[in-house]
């Protein structure tokens, strides 16, 4: 095998401990060592007792300025965090260099949202159920006022002023807002309430 710069005897024992005891493929483990001569290009001649924290977070920097993605960066900081928990198992090494280095986090997709047609169209439907009716009437409520999930659940009936097209919500901290309800809601509301039947002032709005 031709050894990894720098760590060679150390890291070859490692990738012969993942393909005859750990019975890793052939792709694993020719993975493993893509990974672990890039690291050991970055660090030289540096042996593996050598290593410290500092190199591995360099390591990760050059990473991303080179425009790896965070998963890719990940992948790789595995890779040499796995190389140095079996240098730590078999008493060559007191502690993980790699053990405290996180790649950079993932950009969060932003949820994808409806464009007006789409939101349009929703809100054009009617149906008889009454299960579609009380869904119609949240979200026509949730998107015409504002309203975050958990304040729309909390609403009662009481909370409600449809005559003046107001909702009395109770957010973040107990504190309580005066909403304004649009009439699409406000019709929404008040098929739903139609539909429901009878209900006193302190049941929940949406059943």
């Amino acid at each position: 095998m031709n050894a990894v710069a720098g760590m060679d005897a150390d890291a070859e024992r490692f990738l012969d401990h993942l393909t005859v005891e750990r019975r890793a493929s052939a792709h694993t483990v020719a993975a493993y060592r893509r990974d672990l001569t890039r690291f050991a290009g970055e660090v030289g001649s540096i042996s593996s007792a050598g290593v410290k924290s500092d190199h591995v977070r360099e390591f990760a920097g050059r990473l991303h300025a080179r425009g790896l993605s965070p998963r890719s960066i990940a992948r790789h900081l595995s890779s040499v965090r796995s190389f140095f928990d079996y240098l730590v198992r078999h008493g060559e090494l007191g502690a993980n260099p790699a053990s405290g280095v996180r790649a950079p986090k993932q950009r969060q997709r932003l949820p994808k949202t409806m464009d007006p047609d789409q939101t349009a169209q929703l809100f054009s439907e009617r149906t008889e159920s009454a299960i579609d009716v009380r869904v119609l009437g949240m979200l026509e409520l949730l998107y015409g006022s504002g309203l975050r999930l958990a304040e729309l659940v909390a609403i009662d009936i009481r909370d409600l002023d449809l005559a003046n097209g107001f909702v009395t919500v109770t957010g973040k901290g107990n504190k309580t807002r005066v909403v304004p309800i649009g009439e699409t809601a406000r019709n929404g509301i008040q098929t739903w309430l139609d539909r429901r039947g009878e209900a006193s002032g302190r049941d929940p709005l949406f059943t």
